[in-house]
């Protein structure tokens, strides 16, 4: 047996040997062919693994892996019990909790009964080995392994693979945060979209619209999302158009977010009236994201596309100043350029489908119309649902469906009533009182003509007596200072029941979150503060802003652009073109979608207020519940107010000798609180402050009586009411087109020998139908004598004509109007006339 001195020796040449070898080796065979013989050599004596390992690294060099994007995703819904790490976030825009794997877990899922395994792996990220490199990388390395038998490979990679990447997009679809976009004019490209949360409640459950209507417009969607392959087997682009039609307040806005909140779609508000040119439309279709709805709200009264090619004489446009035209939105509708995106839907709406072009509404451009109507008793009974919980009989159902079947109320005053209480025999008895007081008046702006009108109507006829279009300026910014008004509902002087009602409906506004989401309404509400000056409106408006502890944004639409509530004096023609780059318009359409359109939804917690002078000079689209929910009228001082202002300003908190008196006094007088304030603030002491309140209240009311005698002195002194005599001073009878000029020269002549041509021309005006004197509301006598005058002028015009034009001038509301009608006629036909006997000449 060797001794351990011989072993020793031994081991230390052989070492030694193996030393020297190796040096040889490093020192002749390259570094490329010694590692591949050593990688060889490990691949022949490593033990056969059954495993196959799928690597999913984090991005591929600049661009990110979307099946590492998809697992991270689908992984969470795998999450086990025996997880022990995860991460969790949330930013103050996502609504839920981001759950994500932490480093070195694993999670094991089951597929077709395969069995796999998945490992987030995190690693250090190597450093290049180019020193002069100076892009710094991500500080760790991340992926996924999937680890699974080796036979399974076509498994995992033809059906594992594709299944999760569609879970994960169906995952995010439904955790997805919806966008509604606008029009912003920042940046060097001019117009472009901008973009904020969509969070409008509103569902298909929440809808108050016919069963059926609903049930057919959820399945037409459904059926278009789902079919992107027969669209492009028939040779179709994969988009549908809707038209909302119907009333004010039947819910055409609330469908369009019920309708992205079911798809999962962003919504893009287009303002036709923001664009000038087909290029600018073309431009904004290609920056629009899939899976969206385009929505042009109130088409009928955005734009007159048929005129836009003309300058306001009549000629045509230079081919550099050519605006919006209807082929330009028909292509972009249903043309070569409605195929650039894909799952696409475009909604119109309108009050007045009748008024649309034909060519926007044929099938392939609006495939489905749908029609918004007033409330029925299916409508009444899902709201009576959703806003009092009422889910069987009430007592007063049957009264309110026959009321329903005669009166035309629209869903959004329903639910207005209904949101006056929370006790469902007080809100429908309240709502019981709202239909038979609109069956007994009727519930619509009536016309000159006496007839009944829809509101749309109205504001159009505003509109077009306004003319130019007014412009804004570029966006601007909030600047803020601290509000320290100490105005409070204690110190207001203002009916007292009138003040609880207030107090009692903010109060119900900001506890009732879940409700407004339940029934699929915007957190927001309307009030209109309406009276004379000095009677506390911005008062009130501190006190509410004291009350709920809310900041106050104070918008003066002048500083955006000329009031839209004022007539413009600018003589600029109202269809000449705009540099969008420069200017925007603001209409009334996108005020009133700021209101309660999809705009609304856009923040919670929110009170929108008016204040006026003049309730009467705005319009009724403004008005309507849902817009305005609460009309506060703030008048002249009476005697419980001015009992609470004693008290505050002078700390008379009982009886004072001069109250009786005062009191007498302000029954017969209009003086505003803000008045009586300033008179009580003259003096410390009662009696002499109050002695001056009496001295102006004499004052104010033998002012009145003057100012009453006066205006009858007034009107006395004005001159007589001019008769005609139609065979004497109108000879010459209206014909038609044949004696048209003759027969407007001699009534031209006429009135203008008797002053009275402004009743044809618009000069002489009709002044208010009644007035205010002493609180109480008196026929205007003015507008008694310029009526009279009017009818006497129309009379002698309608003497004049012959038979078959008679009734035209009859049913005009006044002579300006019968004048306009018999010009607008007879004058193109002249003219027309005029064209074909010289096209006759030339030929």
């Amino acid at each position: 047996m060797p001794s351990p001195s011989s072993l020793f020796s031994a081991y230390a040449s052989m070492t030694a040997s193996i030393m020297l070898f190796r040096s040889m080796a490093n020192d002749i065979i390259p570094y490329p062919i010694r590692n591949y013989l050593v990688s060889s050599l490990g691949y022949l004596f490593k033990p056969r693994s059954r495993l196959l390992t799928l690597v999913m690294e984090e991005s591929n060099g600049m661009v990110r892996n979307q099946v590492y994007d998809a697992s991270e995703v689908y992984l969470c819904t795998k999450i086990s019990p025996d997880t022990e790490r995860l991460k969790v976030s949330k930013t103050p825009r996502e609504k839920h909790l981001t759950i994500r794997l932490e480093k070195g877990e694993k999670i094991f899922d089951l597929f077709e009964g395969v069995e796999l395994k998945w490992r987030f792996v995190c690693a250090e990220a190597e450093k290049g080995n180019n020193p002069n490199d100076q892009v710094v990388g991500r500080a760790e390395k991340r992926s996924f392994e999937l680890s699974f038998d080796k036979k399974y490979k076509g498994l995992v990679l033809g059906s594992y693979v594709p299944f999760v990447l569609e879970k994960a997009k169906a995952i995010r679809d439904q955790q997805r945060i919806l966008k509604m976009y606008t029009l912003s004019t920042q940046g060097y490209m001019g117009m472009m979209w901008d973009s904020i949360n969509l969070e409008h409640p509103a569902t298909f459950e929440t809808l108050a619209m016919d069963p059926k209507l609903k049930k057919d417009v959820m399945e037409d969607l459904d059926r278009f999302v789902k079919r992107k392959g027969f669209y492009k087997k028939v040779g179709k682009a994969w988009k549908r158009g809707y038209l909302l039609y119907g009333p004010p307040g039947t819910g055409k806005s609330s469908l369009v977010a019920a309708m992205a909140n079911h798809l999962k779609f962003d919504v893009y508000d287009l303002q036709l009236v923001n664009i000038m040119a087909d290029y600018d439309l073309r431009r904004l279709l290609l920056s629009t994201g899939n899976r969206s709805i385009l929505v042009i709200e109130d088409i009928d009264c955005s734009i007159d596309l048929p005129d836009r090619r003309h300058a306001p004489d009549g000629r045509k446009q230079p081919e550099q100043h050519v605006q919006l035209t209807l082929s330009g939105l028909l292509n972009f509708i249903d043309g070569l350029w409605s195929s650039c995106g894909d799952e696409r839907i475009i909604v119109f709406t309108t009050n007045h489908k009748d008024r649309l072009d034909p060519a926007l509404l044929r099938p392939g451009r609006m495939d489905m119309h749908i029609h918004m109507s007033y409330c029925n008793p299916q409508g009444f009974k899902l709201l009576a649902s959703n806003y009092l919980g009422i889910h069987g009989y009430h007592h007063l159902f049957g009264e309110i469906e026959g009321l329903l079947q005669d009166t035309e109320v629209s869903p959004a005053q329903v639910a207005e009533e209904l949101m006056k209480s929370e006790d469902p025999d007080i809100a429908l008895g309240g709502l019981v009182k709202l239909l038979k007081r609109k069956k007994l008046e009727g519930d619509g702006p009536v016309d000159k003509d006496g007839k009944t009108v829809g509101i749309r109507e109205v504001k159009r006829q505003k509109v077009e007596t306004k003319g130019k279009p007014v412009r804004m300026s570029r966006r601007k910014v909030w600047d803020s200072t601290n509000f320290e008004h100490p105005a409070t509902f204690e110190t207001l002087a203002m009916d007292p029941e009138l003040k609880n009602a207030v107090m009692e409906d903010l109060n119900r506004f900001i506890s009732r979150k879940e409700f407004y989401k339940k029934v699929g309404r915007a957190w927001k509400r309307g009030y209109l503060l309406y009276g004379p000056p000095g009677t506390s409106k911005s008062s009130l408006v501190a006190a509410m802003a004291n009350y709920l502890k809310f900041d106050v944004y104070d918008l003066q639409l002048i500083s955006i652009a000329v009031s839209i509530f004022q007539v413009g004096n600018s003589q600029q023609p109202a269809d000449k073109p705009i540099n969008l780059k420069k200017e925007v318009q603001l209409t009334l359409s996108g005020l009133l979608n700021f209101i309660d359109g999809l705009w609304s939804s856009c923040g919670d917690e929110r009170i929108i207020i008016f204040t006026t002078n003049h309730k009467d000079r705005l319009d009724p689209a403004l008005l309507r519940p849902g817009r305005m929910d609460m009309y506060i009228h703030m008048s002249y001082c009476n005697p419980q107010g001015f009992k609470l202002l004693a008290s505050n300003y002078l700390g008379i908190h009982g009886y004072h000798h001069l109250f009786g008196e005062i009191e007498g006094l302000l029954q017969d007088t209009e003086v505003s609180p803000a008045q009586v304030a300033e008179e009580l603030m003259m003096s410390e002491d009662p009696d002499v402050a109050l002695s001056g309140l009496v001295k102006l209240l004499k004052w104010k009311k033998l002012e009145g009586d003057d100012a009453n005698a006066f205006d009858i002195q007034d009107v006395k002194r004005q001159k007589a009411v001019v008769q005609f005599n139609p065979a004497t001073d109108l000879p010459i009878k209206l014909l038609g087109n044949v004696n048209f000029a003759a027969w407007k020269a001699q009534l031209v002549m006429l009135l203008n020998g008797r002053q009275l041509i402004g009743h044809l021309d618009g000069s002489i005006s009709a002044p208010p139908t009644a007035i205010s004197r002493n609180r109480k509301e008196i026929p205007n006598p003015k507008y008694q004598i310029w009526f009279s005058q009017d009818q006497f002028i129309q009379q002698a015009m309608m003497a004049s004509v012959d038979i078959t034009t008679a009734p035209t001038v009859a049913t005009a509301a006044t002579a300006q109007k019968a004048w306009e009608l018999l010009h607008s006629f007879y004058a193109n036909m002249t003219e027309k006339k005029k064209s074909s006997e010289l096209e006759i000449v030339i030929h």
